[in-house]
């Protein structure tokens, strides 16, 4: 008895983590917004939900189903999170993108108004702010270079990050998939 009873409350204790694990309904989940359920409310909606045979009571299968859906669900939020923090990279990308042409919109700003000086005074002013602007610019090429290998980098870094998280979930949904298998060819497991 005292198995079944833990198991039953880390169960519950999963869910009321993660507020609820969807287990709600459209209208609960407008009317409580910000409220947390209670954890007679959570073991409630997981009875409702998950005991098929209507004794109150969850049994070895209809306990791993309730497990394997908290677990789908922690994997969905898991992705969502992926790619949010995906996109604020992309997003990031292409601000960087825009204050380079930015730059370089500049660049040809001061080379037309250079050209106009010149035409002024002989250029001798504008040589020394030329050779300055220049050497300028030459450090903002090498910081964008640095910059765009830098970008690639954690690019990269990501991708790697994501593959091996998606490798990692595979293989649990692997290993929870064999535990299952086990478990029935020993006769059912917990609470048979």
């Amino acid at each position: 008895m005292a198995p079944k009873n833990l198991l039953f409350k880390t169960l519950i204790a999963g869910c009321f983590a993660f507020g609820s694990a969807g287990l709600a309904t459209a209208d609960e989940a407008e009317s409580t917004e910000n409220e947390r359920p209670s954890r007679k409310e959570i073991r409630q909606r997981i009875l409702d939900k998950f005991d098929e045979d209507g004794d109150g009571r969850l049994t070895g299968d209809e306990r791993r189903k309730a497990r394997d859906r908290v677990e789908d669900i922690r994997d969905k939020r898991e992705d969502q999170r992926d790619r949010a923090e995906d996109k604020r990279d992309r997003r990031e990308d292409v601000l960087d993108r825009k204050e380079d042409i930015r730059d370089r919109r500049e660049d040809i700003r001061d080379a037309r108004e250079d050209v106009r000086d010149e035409a002024h005074d002989g250029g001798r002013r504008d040589k020394i702010e030329d050779r300055r602007d220049a050497r300028e610019d030459r450090r903002d090429a090498a910081e964008d270079r640095r910059d765009l290998a830098e970008d690639r980098r954690d690019r990269k870094e990501d991708i790697r990050d994501r593959r091996e998280d998606k490798r990692d979930r595979a293989e649990d949904r692997r290993d929870r998939k064999k535990n299952k298998r086990s478990r029935r060819s020993q006769g059912g497991g917990i609470g048979a």
